[in-house]
């Protein structure tokens, strides 16, 4: 080995700590810089951990080569890479997972080999599992369609094949859902009063979850359908899961108590239907927790969708761990499993075109320098026209390649000259566009199709263009001779990259 960064994440999901980090440290592992051979030595590039979001990130490189020989300075595979002091905080359990990818879809944890190749090295992932309660954890499963999902797509993901190992034929599988109630005097306590929707019966006095205290802990996931136009929620009137948060039933919303919702269906926030937060956390759950790994809020649902998003509009590509939690009903205790979900970037068709010029600012007469650049930034070979313009008399061509041929991550630059010696003194644009001829998709970046770059000309016109005659048919003539040697273009060469 010649180096590492490896990332740990050790919750379950988003809930109460039961463990708390105290130290983390190289010390005693194959990077604590002892032991290493003449010539070689260790920088310790990254060694810290955070409580609050879960996770523990070591990183480290040898650096120089082995004296009298010249070898690449490595480490023997087998070995520890750092160690972790855990405090446990309270009862119950949780898990450790190697994070492989980060919420963007890249590669965060690596392990490589010794310089100079500097190669990944594949490794196998093996997760752990900590609990301090008796108690067998429930077996979370979960398919997803598309198989091979690509750009956009939106993706569904069934969950209904976990069940509780010891509760198998019990419904639901076994697996419990956080009581729902609505809390009719808006106390925060389960009363007499107060209605059950789903879920086991509170004891009496149970504090509620979480309504106004602490502020803005309002699962707004939680919604009903207004039947009677009355402003609240009153028994019969469906309770659903509103996943997206935007007042509307949809995509993978689905219905927590009642009858059929219609797709669409407009749906309403009560304040008052609160729920028992027996699994710790401050959003609702039926027993099902999703994490998508791409920084995204987490759901809940035995099955759901998901469109994957690098950005709040933009569809992302990349691998993604996606998680599922599920909690049991006898002994509380969650369980979680992972799957990597690549998203591919499907068949792209994606041209970018660039402008530079010799001169940003020349003397009337000088020649000016025009490079254009034509580059496939897609993942097919395509076929493209090339039209390179500037704004003289509206918009005069320069150039026009036909059916330039690109194989993908190519480019081809065209190199051309405007001589300026009869054009009037002003700031002048040049404009390139490309146009793929051949594409069967979109372009999914048509602002970059075409580039620009600017010049200044300074100088005077001479006196004897100015006084051209002024009589309407002899002008017309005399302007078309005079400004075809205005713009008159050299093209010198065409340099594939």
């Amino acid at each position: 080995m010649g180096g590492f960064d490896v990332t740990l994440g050790f919750f379950m999901v988003i809930g109460p700590s039961v463990l708390r980090v105290t130290s983390a440290s190289f010390s005693g592992g194959l990077f604590d810089n002892t032991g290493l051979p003449a010539g070689c030595s260790v920088i310790q590039d990254k060694h810290d951990f955070s409580n609050v979001l879960g996770t523990v990130h070591f990183r480290a490189v040898l650096q120089g080569s082995v004296t009298g020989t010249g070898e690449g300075c490595s480490v023997q595979g087998n070995g520890t890479l750092f160690f972790i002091t855990f405090n446990v905080l309270l009862a119950g359990s949780t898990t450790f997972d190697i994070l492989q990818y980060s919420s963007q879809g890249k590669l965060l944890t690596q392990i490589i080999g010794p310089a100079p190749s500097v190669l990944n090295i594949p490794y196998q992932v093996a997760n752990g599992y900590f609990r301090n309660v008796a108690g067998i954890p429930p077996v979370p499963s979960f398919t997803f369609t598309p198989s091979n999902p690509e750009v956009g797509d939106l993706l569904s993901f069934d969950g209904t094949l976990s069940y509780d190992t010891e509760n198998p034929t019990l419904l639901g599988a076994g697996l419990e859902t956080e009581p729902l109630v609505y809390d009719a005097n808006s106390d925060l306590k389960f009363n007499a009063g107060d209605t059950v929707i789903v879920g086991a019966t509170p004891p009496t006095g149970e504090t509620l979850c979480c309504a106004s205290t602490p502020v803005n802990r309002y699962d707004g996931h939680i919604k009903y359908v207004d039947v009677g136009a009355l402003n609240r929620w009153v028994s019969g009137d469906p309770v659903v899961y509103d996943s997206d948060k935007d007042s509307f039933f949809d995509r993978a919303d689905f219905i927590i108590s009642g009858s059929t919702v219609t797709n669409g269906t407009a749906i309403s926030t009560d304040l008052n239907l609160v729920f028992d937060a027996i699994h710790g956390k401050y959003f609702w759950d039926n027993g099902y927790i999703w994490d998508f790994g791409d920084g995204l809020s987490q759901v809940t649902g035995s099955t759901t969708s998901h469109l994957f998003l690098s950005s709040v509009n933009q569809p992302a590509v990349g691998t993604f761990a996606v998680k599922l939690a599920v909690y049991d009903s006898d002994d509380h205790l969650p369980m979680r499993t992972v799957q990597l979900v690549a998203i591919s970037a499907g068949t792209v068709f994606d041209v970018a075109v660039s402008v530079v010029v010799t001169h940003e600012t020349l003397a009337l007469g000088q020649d000016q320098g025009v490079n254009v650049t034509i580059q496939n930034r897609g993942n097919q070979n395509f076929s493209a026209n090339l039209t390179v313009t500037f704004d003289f008399q509206g918009n005069t061509q320069i150039a026009f390649e036909p059916t330039i041929l690109l194989a993908h991550d190519r480019s081809r630059t065209y190199n051309y000259t405007v001589h300026t010696s009869s054009l009037p003194p002003r700031v002048y644009t040049i404009t390139g566009l490309g146009q793929i001829t051949n594409a069967t998709t979109a372009d999914p970046s048509p602002g970059n199709n075409q580039g620009t770059a600017s010049f200044t000309l300074q100088g005077s016109v001479n006196s004897s263009f100015l006084s051209l005659p002024v009589l309407a048919g002899i002008l017309v003539a005399v302007a078309v001779v005079a400004y075809a040697a205005i713009y008159l273009v050299r093209k010198r060469r065409a340099k594939e990259e």
